[in-house]
């Protein structure tokens, strides 16, 4: 029940399919890019949302694709563990790619986090982040290395 509540108030506070007279301004700090993501998929339909939410904070996934969600029960841990080791088999797998991220003066990991706290907006078409999305739900954290 708590949960559902949860999932509700975060919704409920991103504002989304409530603005009937034009766009919302949104702020680096008060935009939920997973909400916004299933929001998209969802067709814009705010009760759909809020079921598919609250089905989906019990997933394994949720904690790494829903930065708010990881943050509220878990902290950081899961996503910054889940950043060095794909920066880990980077190094390991392709060392030119990671001597270039260090040569920079970046870590994959801070690349990674701003990636996925996007929902990888920044980065994939439309079609490529449902995608994604749909496929690290169904099939595990892990999907998305």
């Amino acid at each position: 029940r708590a949960v559902v509540q949860w999932g509700r108030d975060a919704v409920a506070a991103s504002g989304l399919g409530r603005n009937q007279g034009g766009l919302t301004a949104f702020t680096e700090e008060s935009m939920d890019w997973y909400l916004a993501t299933v929001w998209g998929i969802l067709d814009s339909n705010h009760e759909h949302t809020i079921e598919a939410v609250c089905g989906l904070t019990g997933s394994p996934s949720a904690v790494l694709l829903w930065m708010r969600w990881g943050d509220a029960v878990g902290g950081a841990a899961p996503i910054l563990t889940f950043c060095h080791l794909v920066e880990s088999i980077v190094k390991e797998e392709v060392p030119i790619v990671h001597r270039v991220f260090v040569a920079g003066g970046y870590s994959l990991s801070q690349i990674l986090v701003l990636w996925i706290s996007h929902c990888f907006w920044n980065v994939l078409d439309w079609p490529e982040i449902v995608h994604l999305m749909c496929l690290t739900t169904v099939m595990g954290p892990d999907y998305m290395v």
